[in-house]
């Protein structure tokens, strides 16, 4: 399990999470809210790359809240931001060697083989430049590289933003197909707040930088359909 015990934290002196407590367990959890709530700067602190003020993040046991992202790769927490997730000069198949450089030849080729089964539209695209791939192949070949890394943990922010209704319908089902079949715990910053509800196993709601719910996504949606006019 990964813990977020009462984090502090933002961008220097700009302040944006406020004593925010949560956790990252089994299948699929969802962060959602409105724009500038703090979900992205919360996976962001997760992983290292802004100022954290005061709390802590532990995983496993470990307190990790120091540590720099680099190792907490190593450990498994992986982190998609939304855009710039990919090599865009790099083809598919290099894109997929450089997140296994630390492997050897056949452990590489094991994995990248478990990756085109649970994402067979990037087989047919290995030679293509990531760059002029569509937006949803994009995020399948980011999650794919994670899956190079052999995550226990994925983070991903805002996969289906600026996708058509139909790929981010595939995306959302690939996400669950991951849950189900790898058992990877999920960490889910989604604007469509429906979608991130409909496949989540557990929901958060931020707001102004603090967390206001957290429980069932059934529980969330019904609240959400009471307060609609």
């Amino acid at each position: 399990m990964l813990q977020v015990k009462g984090l502090n934290a933002g961008y220097k002196e700009l302040h944006i999470l406020f004593d925010v407590n949560t956790a990252i367990d089994a299948g699929i959890t969802a962060f959602v809210g409105p724009n500038g709530s703090g979900k992205s700067t919360l996976l962001k602190a997760i992983f290292g790359l802004i100022t954290i003020y005061s709390g802590r993040i532990i995983y496993d046991g470990m307190d990790i809240t120091r540590m720099k992202p680099y190792m907490k790769t190593r450990m498994g927490i992986t982190y998609l931001p939304q855009i710039n997730n990919v090599f865009s000069n790099l083809s598919v198949k290099e894109n997929l060697i450089i997140a296994g450089y630390t492997l050897d030849k056949s452990e590489l080729n094991e994995r990248i083989q478990t990756v085109l089964d649970i994402f067979p539209e990037l087989e047919e695209s290995m030679g293509r430049k990531a760059g002029v791939m569509s937006g949803g192949e994009k995020q399948f070949l980011a999650i794919s590289t994670a899956l190079i890394r052999k995550s226990e943990v994925l983070m991903l922010d805002e996969p289906t933003a600026h996708l058509s209704s139909k790929l981010a319908e595939s995306v959302s089902q690939k996400i669950v197909e991951l849950r189900d079949k790898l058992k990877l715990r999920i960490a889910l910053v989604e604007q469509n707040i429906r979608s991130a509800l409909g496949i989540s196993d557990r929901a958060n709601l931020l707001l102004g930088g603090k967390i206001v719910f957290s429980g069932n996504p059934s529980e969330l949606l019904e609240q959400i359909n009471h307060q609609r006019p």
